[in-house]
């Protein structure tokens, strides 16, 4: 097993930062803020100063709160225990244990496992508040340890078990998928990325459901913003919109309720682009779900790449037509109720482009950047290959499955913009041909109408002519 360094008590530093929260997050307004800073201090390696920046950070802390609930069972009292805290009443508390692990898979080398993850975090607290697990506690702390690998990196939701009896498989799923996928037990014995690499094999990738970075099509397909725009969508397609909580759910469509997934935390990609190193685990896990077996070595980093693609599709579907950007607000708008919602959402989905030329260039795509001002450059087109070398497949099959909708009504009609050459074609001929007949329709009118005052005229003439022929016979 491949060894990993130990990490330092940064449990403890959450603990008292908990109870003593820094002057200069006085603003915020509450401790938990405080708390929220630290933790993705941990997991994206970045100094406070620059987490200030991006507030959307909160919806995701709140979000993965959310998820700590099942750890706040009897349960799970053991992965407390093994760190040496007492559990935790709320789960604002249960930060601590994410922050542990989060710190140790950042130092872990590339084939650790998730019992080298575990081993390394308990060998930081082997001290007399510390307590050896039994084999099936182990077993518990195993599971939570791996959802915490999903957490971090967003990549799947985590299936926590709830009794000792279905504590003997990993599970996690997609947010749009209906069944979960399960590791068998040895699967903590392997390295991360290859147990990963096992729930990339078992993805759904039915007829419209593409796993991303399909490489089946040979050729690269052009991406028209007209067809792929959400105006478009929810009036030709009738689609409607899911947001998620994990980036392999996003995109992905499911015909048989016309709903779309689309990833809620934008804050999450942007502040993945932005950190040059999160550790190899991470990296190899995006590596593991996302690239194909006969896929050649890629140039890039596929936890930024796919970050990036994210973003980009938030144009893509919202911010390049006005008509899209209006419905994202009235979306958005109803996502504001809820605790978990990214601020970042209405920059990228309902503003033009040019607020956002104002944020890091590395946001986007290489190929999606002006070369001269290195900046956001959008386009009517893209490339599924070039621009969207993970989700173009997806982005495909979208756009294939709005191009088979026929317009129900004349008013979806008028709306229909995803051939614009054909719409306004379609449009000048329909106006001038209405023109043309309603021309006609008039001079026939005109016909008619003069038509009655022609035999009037020849039959008085004719009396005429008869009264003067019996006067001169007289």
């Amino acid at each position: 097993m491949a060894p990993i360094q130990r990490s330092t008590t940064f449990v403890q530093i959450d603990l008292e930062l908990q109870h003593n929260p820094p002057s200069k997050w006085s603003d915020s307004g509450d401790k938990d803020s405080a708390i929220h800073i630290a933790a993705m201090q941990k997991l994206f390696g970045c100094p406070s100063e620059a987490l200030h920046e991006w507030p959307g950070l909160r919806g995701y802390c709140q979000y993965l709160e959310e998820c700590f609930h099942p750890l706040l069972a009897d349960h799970y009292d053991c992965i407390w225990k093994a760190i040496g805290i007492p559990r935790p009443k709320k789960p604002v508390d249960c930060w601590p244990w994410a922050n542990a692990l989060n710190e140790t898979i950042r130092t872990a080398e590339e084939r650790g496992t998730t019992a080298d993850v575990l081993g390394a975090l308990r060998s930081s607290f082997l001290d007399s508040r510390s307590h050896a697990p039994s084999q099936n506690d182990t077993a518990i702390c195993m599971t939570a340890t791996f959802a915490v690998l999903c957490w971090s990196s967003m990549t799947l939701k985590p299936m926590l078990p709830t009794s000792d009896a279905s504590a003997n498989a990993l599970e996690a799923r997609r947010t749009s998928d209906r069944e979960s996928m399960s590791l068998k037990p040895d699967a903590v014995r392997r390295p991360i990325c290859a147990a990963f690499r096992s729930f990339q094999r078992n993805m759904c990738g039915r007829r419209w459901r593409q796993p991303i970075c399909d490489v089946a099509a040979e050729h690269s397909s052009v991406l028209h913003v007209s067809t792929l725009n959400f105006q478009s969508l929810q009036t030709i397609g009738k689609i409607r919109l899911s947001w998620v909580g994990d980036l392999s759910s996003h995109l992905d469509y499911e015909p048989r309720t016309r709903t779309l997934s689309v990833f809620q935390f934008p804050t999450f990609c942007a502040l993945t682009t932005l950190v040059k190193n999160r550790g190899v685990i991470l990296e190899g896990i995006a590596r593991s779900l996302y690239s194909a077996d006969l896929e050649p070595e890629q140039d890039f980093e596929y936890n930024v790449q796919l970050s990036q693609e994210i973003l980009m599709s938030y144009r893509v579907l919202f911010g390049q037509t006005a008509g899209s950007r209006k419905r994202a607000r009235d979306l958005i708008q109803k996502a504001k109720r809820e605790p978990c919602y990214d601020e970042l959402l209405d920059l990228v989905c309902c503003q033009s482009s040019k607020p956002l030329r104002k944020l890091p260039a590395s946001l986007w795509p290489i190929s999606c950047r002006s070369i001269a001002e290195d900046t956001l450059q959008e386009e009517d087109t893209y490339s599924s290959q070039d621009d969207f070398p993970l989700l173009g497949q997806r982005l495909k099959k979208l756009q294939d499955f709005n191009l088979r909708q026929q317009p129900s009504r004349l008013r979806d009609l008028w709306r229909d913009r995803r051939s614009p050459l054909t719409w306004y074609t379609f449009w000048v001929v329909l106006i001038f041909g209405s023109v043309s007949i309603l021309i006609t329709f008039l001079q026939l009118i005109v016909a008619i109408i003069a038509i009655p005052t022609a035999p009037t005229n020849g039959c008085h003439s004719l009396d005429v002519d008869e009264e003067t022929d019996r006067l001169m016979d007289l």
